[in-house]
C-alpha cells in the first residue's frame, strides 16, 4: 500500500488531485457507483455552463463533453503513475473514485482505492504483495492500455447518453484521453466532442477529427 500512495502523492496537482484510499466527504463518487441518474445530473451541469458559454446547449455536445470529462479520470492517473515511477495501479471502475462539485462540469480530484500495482523488475517495490512484476516497459504500456480499455467498457454499459453518440466517439475518447495524458502530440482527435453543435458558426477546436476529412 505504501509503494502506490507514495506515487500518487507526488502527482502532479493538476488537472485534478489524486489520493490512495476510499475518500470521505461530499461530492465523491465511486466509479462503480456511478449510474444513470447521476451521469444526467452530470450532463445537465454540462448543459448549464454551454448556455453560460455559448448562449446554447445540444444533446451530443454536452454527452461529447461529459464523456470527454470522464474519460480523463482513469487516463491521467494511469499515465501519470506510469510517467512518474513506471507503475501502473489497479484503474477499473473497482478502483477508482472522484470528486465533482455540484455545479462543476470536470472532477477536481480522484482516488485510487486498490494498493495493486504492475511495475518493472527495478521497482524498489518489486517485492510487495501488491506489485506484479512485468518483463519490460512494452509490457507496461500494454497493461495500461488494457486496464483503460477494460473500464471503458464497464463505463459505456451505463453511459446511456451514448445512444447519442457513433461508436468511434464511444470508443476513442479513453485512447484519446491517454494520449493527452502521457503528452504524445497528437494532430487529430478519435473522438469528437461536438463543440460545432455550439460554437458559432459551426467552429471546430484545433483537435477536431472532422479537420483531417473524417465524421463525428
Amino acid at each position: 500500500m505504501a509503494a502506490l500512495a507514495d506515487t500518487l502523492a507526488r502527482l502532479p496537482r493538476a488537472p485534478f488531485t489524486v489520493t490512495f484510499g476510499r475518500p470521505d466527504g461530499a461530492d465523491w463518487f465511486d466509479c462503480d457507483a456511478l449510474d444513470r441518474v447521476a451521469l444526467d445530473a452530470w450532463k445537465e451541469a454540462v448543459d448549464r455552463d454551454h448556455r453560460r458559454l455559448y448562449g446554447r446547449t445540444a444533446p451530443a455536445a454536452a454527452a461529447g463533453h461529459l464523456l470527454a470529462y470522464y474519460a480523463e479520470i482513469p487516463a491521467t492517473v494511469g499515465a501519470r503513475c506510469l510517467r512518474l515511477d513506471r507503475r501502473v495501479p489497479r484503474l477499473d471502475r473497482e478502483a477508482l473514485s472522484f470528486r465533482r462539485r455540484t455545479d462543476a462540469v470536470t472532477p477536481d480530484a480522484a482516488a485510487v482505492r486498490s494498493p495493486v500495482f504492475w511495475c518493472l523488475p527495478g521497482d524498489p517495490a518489486a517485492d510487495s504483495d501488491h506489485a506484479t512484476v512485468l518483463a519490460d516497459e512494452q509490457a507496461l504500456a500494454e497493461r495500461l492500455r488494457r486496464e483503460l480499455d477494460d473500464h471503458a467498457e464497464a463505463f459505456l454499459t451505463v453511459f446511456d447518453a451514448g445512444r447519442l453518440l457513433p461508436r468511434r466517439t464511444l470508443r476513442g475518447a479513453f485512447p484519446d484521453a491517454l494520449d493527452a495524458a502521457l503528452g504524445r502530440q497528437r494532430t487529430y482527435r478519435v473522438s469528437c466532442c461536438y463543440y460545432h453543435h455550439v460554437s458559432v458558426g459551426g467552429a471546430t477546436c484545433a483537435t477536431c477529427p472532422r479537420r483531417a476529412g473524417g465524421e463525428c
